[in-house]
């Protein structure tokens, strides 16, 4: 008598029944039905990143490492396959095989970016302050433009009670990254222990607006309402004042003399620098804007770090032409440099050549493999040409190293949708909503995707959704 069981496994393909044995946590079941589905065949990609997991849980560290190279196209021993492994083993909970892993990612390539900080972040979950700053500050020394290392280099600081430290790093990440939520959670509580109450308010309405859902943010600035500020609190010095209030009001020229006026007179401080090189670089005095972020990031005027900020800048107002020729000088400079070429593919996608763009974001890969963004990027470059056959590989690549960012699971909605894979496209159009519930893009892919599988009725409410979110942009 043939048990049902057996039929399954007959008739499902070895992904499938690798999926089965791994949901019923057989993992050392799983691994050979894996290793035929990674050998070729549509579900090869996926059947690899399975195969790295179940290798993790059942300790078997070789194996995973082989499966994370094969599916990061890395070599089997390189320092981008240790390196890649111990991103996943620090998702699966497993810090001390983590570090482990990170460490013979420093061995085999001391530059290699992303270890330190995944060393940082080892340290930190288990409960080591001291260590995972030393870390996070090796990590920002090798990868200076790196958002992440000062984010939770604020948060070590923060759990050691150094508050003056936690501050001033993550002013330096917001301005790396205005949009992530997380800096300004912390820097609100930080800007609480130093008894600035108002300042502490503003940065957790940034943080509430980004995800309306943190119920602990709202709590906190209902608890800060009811504070009052810390008396004689020390004023920044007049002049200083008088710049502000220039740069406020969009006058530059008239801010220039009074920050230069400020800095002469020797007050240093991350908001004076951060003004001066965005009121030089807004007036096209890019050698000078370049010398403030320097000092704003502790790196050498003429260092590629400081042609790699003064870019980051000059991107977020648009000013690419200049922004090119920094990145070309730091490339110059320090061809490892991690996140020039990244940048460059940003300009080139500005710029509509797709082309180079993907060239860039694949020199990017190859220099720095745990990048995500470089993945989603190159995914974007395949999407925006209509290649959809080699768009899912990088953007399937993204969602593993970062799981925790909508806009591959976009793309690949998108990319699904138009292969005709319905049930795929819904499934990472939903998981997309999930994460970023005001996303127009989202509601709008969704809803198609839903009205192609005879979901109308859902599908015209998403689209009613997307309509007004859209409005609500354009206003």
């Amino acid at each position: 008598m043939v048990g049902p069981l057996f039929l399954f496994f007959l008739q499902a393909t070895a992904y499938q029944a690798g999926m089965q044995a791994y949901t019923e946590h057989r993992f050392a079941d799983a691994i050979p039905w894996f290793e035929k589905a990674a050998a070729g065949g549509s579900e090869t990609l996926v059947a690899e990143f399975m195969l790295g997991n179940a290798c993790l849980q059942t300790h078997q560290q070789e194996k995973a490492v082989e499966a994370y190279a094969a599916l990061f196209q890395a070599g089997k021993d390189s320092a981008a396959a240790h390196l890649l492994t111990a991103a996943m083993m620090l998702r699966a909970g497993m810090t001390a095989e983590a570090a482990g892993q990170a460490s013979q990612a420093t061995a085999a390539d001391a530059r290699i970016p992303q270890a330190h900080y995944l060393l940082g972040e080892a340290a930190l979950a288990q409960g080591e302050s001291s260590q995972a700053i030393a870390e996070f500050q090796k990590e920002i020394a090798a990868d200076p433009s790196f958002f992440m290392p000062y984010y939770r280099l604020g948060e070590a600081y923060e759990k050691r009670g150094d508050w003056d430290d936690a501050l001033s790093v993550l002013q330096r990440a917001i301005w790396l990254n205005p949009n992530h939520n997380g800096p300004y959670v912390l820097i609100g509580a930080a800007y609480l222990q130093r008894g600035d109450v108002d300042d502490a308010r503003v940065a957790w309405q940034h943080a509430a607006q980004m995800d309306p859902r943190d119920q602990t943010v709202r709590q906190w600035l209902e608890d800060a309402s009811r504070r009052q500020p810390a008396a004689n609190r020390p004023q920044p010095p007049a002049v200083e004042l008088a710049a502000r209030k220039e740069y406020l009001a969009g006058r530059l020229q008239a801010a220039i003399p009074l920050l230069e006026k400020a800095h002469a007179s020797g007050v240093r401080n991350n908001e004076l620098f951060f003004l001066l090189g965005n009121c030089y670089l807004q007036t096209h005095q890019v050698a000078k804007g370049r010398a403030a972020f320097a000092e704003l990031y502790g790196v050498p005027p003429e260092s590629a770090a400081a042609r790699l900020f003064a870019a980051h800048m000059l991107m977020r107002l648009e000013f690419e032409d200049d922004a090119q020729a920094e990145l070309e000088a730091a490339l110059a400079g320090d061809p490892k440099i991690p996140e020039a070429h990244f940048m460059l593919g940003e300009v080139a996608i500005y710029r509509a050549q797709l082309d180079r763009a993907g060239q860039e974001f694949q020199r990017e890969i190859v220099l720095n493999p745990g990048f995500a963004k470089a993945y989603y990027r190159l995914g974007d470059t395949y999407t925006r040409s209509e290649d959809w056959e080699h768009a899912v590989p990088p953007l399937q690549r993204a969602v593993w190293l970062d799981p925790t960012y909508s806009g591959p699971y976009i793309l690949l909605g998108k990319t699904y949708l138009k292969k005709g894979n319905l049930p795929e496209a819904e499934r990472m159009l939903r998981r997309s909503l999930q994460m970023d519930p005001q996303n127009a893009s989202a509601h709008y892919l969704l809803g198609r995707t839903l009205i192609q599988a005879g979901h109308a009725d859902e599908g015209k409410q998403l689209l009613s959704q997307w309509e007004k979110l859209k409005q609500r942009s354009d206003q």
